[in-house]
């Protein structure tokens, strides 16, 4: 009887070990999970930034006044109401 019931123990032992070690797998498996969406959330961010960039980047480059000699101004813009002397050293505007 004493040989059995400290086969128990032993085996007892050994489950809980084994429950001990599978809650640190899953326990480490979440953080993972966790930490790929957390970076796959930054990527999106970075990603919707650039897009944002390039769309006002080319918001401004639309915005850029054509000189007459087929140059963009570099300083004179559609929105800034009155065109007048822009582009005088290119020929002005066309």
């Amino acid at each position: 009887m004493v040989a059995l019931s400290a086969q128990m123990a032993r085996v007892e032992r050994a489950l809980e070990k084994q429950a001990r070690l599978a809650d640190k797998r899953r326990k480490k498996d979440e953080a993972r999970r966790q930490q790929e969406a957390r970076a796959a959330a930054r990527a999106a961010r970075r990603q919707e930034e650039r897009r944002a960039q390039a769309a006002a980047r080319a918001a401004r480059q639309a915005d850029r006044v054509d000189c007459c000699d087929g140059t963009k101004s570099p300083s004179c813009r559609y929105s800034q109401g009155s065109l007048r002397g822009c582009c005088s050293h290119h020929g002005g505007v066309c």
